[in-house]
């Protein structure tokens, strides 16, 4: 007489790995909070700077160029912003920002496609939108 011995456990513990792993995907978030993406807006006295906000995670940097209706202007950029989101990605504590509190909390929300800061929408770069904001300023980066 022969005896099989049946393995019960193998099935729902390879179920279970795989809800586990599907379950850690779903955590991993969409392209604008793992990727590096810059955002333009025209802004200054009369819109005459070019404004650029990289996102790259929860990492926010923000750098002012001014134009001469050609180019960047040589040393004509501003001392860089650095900051960290928050988990709903609507403020930006600063860790470095000229003329701002370090660890000052600002209003800042963040989409795929722009950026709303101080009163300023940035569009995501390389859109129709923000190739016309760098052609009107004559700045390219």
């Amino acid at each position: 007489m022969t005896t099989t011995t049946k393995r019960r456990g193998m099935p729902a513990l390879a179920i279970g790995a795989a809800a586990l792993m599907l379950a850690l995907a779903g955590c991993s978030g969409g392209s604008t909070t793992n990727s590096k993406t810059e955002y333009v807006a025209s802004t200054g006295s009369g819109g005459g700077a070019l404004g650029v906000i990289t996102v790259d995670g929860k990492q926010v940097s923000m750098q002012f160029y001014y134009c001469n209706g050609t180019t960047r202007v040589a040393g004509g950029s501003l001392t860089p912003g650095t900051g960290k989101l928050d988990d709903s990605r609507t403020h930006v504590t600063w860790t470095t920002k000229p003329n701002i509190a370090d660890n000052m909390v600002e209003s800042m929300t963040v989409t795929d496609t722009s950026v709303s800061y101080s009163g300023s929408a940035y569009t995501k770069r390389g859109g129709d939108d923000a190739k016309a904001i760098e052609a009107n300023l004559g700045c390219k980066l």
